[in-house]
Formats: structure tokens, sequence, C-alpha cells
């Protein structure tokens, strides 16, 4: 079966091609995820072409089934979105936003595969998803549930919900495997944001406003003075 590597920003993999920013992380032994951090390449450096097809035909089907209610930003083929957090530009496969004027990020959606549920995977990408001021969702095959539970439990990662995929026949099935206590903190967070992103939004207007009003109260101010000294003129002359 040929295999490709995984560029994470642009979501695609070349066939039986490694890149050569790879090269690095081939030389780093006692902490891989030290020297990738931050970059467009994932930790995964080998999947094969079929698990890569089955997990970008699966962004796609979210994209449709969880775009009620919310925005959706994905990376997939030259759909390139990020999100900052801290110095690090994070790619998620899916990014759901608000549809409100807060327009804030909401839900992290990642989608895995048998080849990209390890340590390395959930050290490099989903430690930080999960301490990003939004839910984090991550969707795996069917039977790896317990597993990416153990991972992220032995890693303390604060993952929200954890689905399974799995098709029959032509469709596919997503399945609820488990849903973390509701987290009160992060929940305030993401409202104390939306709150914050709304007083910006409004205040903008505002600003704008006032501005115009400022601009059109110099320009009265000088009609004024300009038809005064005209007057004053006019007097003198008689």
């Amino acid at each position: 079966m040929p295999l490709s590597y995984y560029d994470r920003r642009r979501n695609v993999g070349t066939p039986r091609t490694i890149h050569a920013s790879l090269l690095r992380f081939v030389r780093i032994s006692a902490c891989p995820t030290r020297g990738i951090a931050g970059e467009n390449v994932s930790p995964i450096l080998l999947r094969p072409v079929r698990e890569q097809l089955e997990h970008d035909h699966v962004i796609r089907l979210l994209r449709t089934r969880l775009r009620r209610g919310c925005q959706i930003a994905v990376n997939l083929g030259e759909e390139v979105t990020s999100y900052t957090f801290g110095a690090r530009k994070l790619y998620p496969d899916l990014m759901l936003m608000a549809t409100d004027l807060a327009d804030v990020l909401q839900t992290i959606v990642e989608v895995e595969t048998n080849e990209s549920i390890n340590h390395l995977e959930a050290m490099a990408e989903w430690l930080p998803y999960g301490r990003v001021r939004a839910m984090f969702h991550l969707y795996v095959p069917s039977g790896c549930s317990e597993k990416t539970q153990q991972l992220c439990n032995a890693k303390k990662i604060q993952v929200d919900e954890i689905w399974s995929y799995h098709s029959v026949g032509d469709k596919m099935r997503f399945t609820l495997a488990y849903r973390a206590p509701e987290n009160t903190v992060k929940l305030a967070r993401m409202e104390q944001a939306r709150k914050v992103a709304l007083a910006k939004k409004q205040a903008k207007p505002e600003a704008k406003a006032k501005s115009t009003k400022s601009k059109k109260a110099v320009g009265l101010k000088k009609k004024v003075k300009t038809s005064q000294g005209k007057r004053s003129v006019g007097a003198m002359k008689k």
C-alpha cells in the first residue's frame, strides 16, 4: 500500500514522498514534539493513502452535519484557516464559530485515523487544542474510542467529547462514545470571551459615529469662521 506524508496546513499527502522538513524530526530522539512545535507538518510521518482519503471524507461530512447554527472553517485541501494560540498557529480540521456578532470560536473538531492515535499526536495537537478557550471534540474510527480516552487521561488532555465513526455501505455513521462532565471554568471563559467580543464590535460603530460627529462639528466651526471673516471684510470696505 502506498504511503504518504501528512501536511497539516494543507491537509494533503503526497504518495511515496517525504517532506524535507521532516529530516529535523527524524534526528530528534529525546523530545520529538519540541522540534515540530509550531510547524505546519503533523507529527504523523506516514499515513496510508486509504486512511487519508477516509479522513478527508469524514471532514466533508462533518462540515455538512455541523453547519447548522454556526459558521465552519476547515483545513482541507486548498482551504487553510489557522487559529492563533499564544505564539503558535493551530490548524484543526474543523473550527465552529458563533453566528452572532461575537464571531468567537466555539468548538474545535479533530478527525483521527488508526495511524494518528498515538502519544506524539496527542502531545503535539490534542494537548493545545484542549487548552484553547473552546470545546474540543475528537472523531476516531470505531473501536478506538476507549484507547483515545485512556490516552487523553494519561496525558491530562481536556477533551469534551469523543465520537466514533464507521461506514455502513456507502454511508458514514457517527456515535457519541464519551462526554466529559460539564467544565464550568471553560464555559465561563468562553462566555467572557463572547461578551468582550460583542463589546468590541458594538464599540466600533459608536466610535465611528463620534468621529463623524466631531468631523462635522469641526467643519461647521470652519464655515462659521469663514463667514464671519467675510462679513468683517465687507464691513471694512464699506
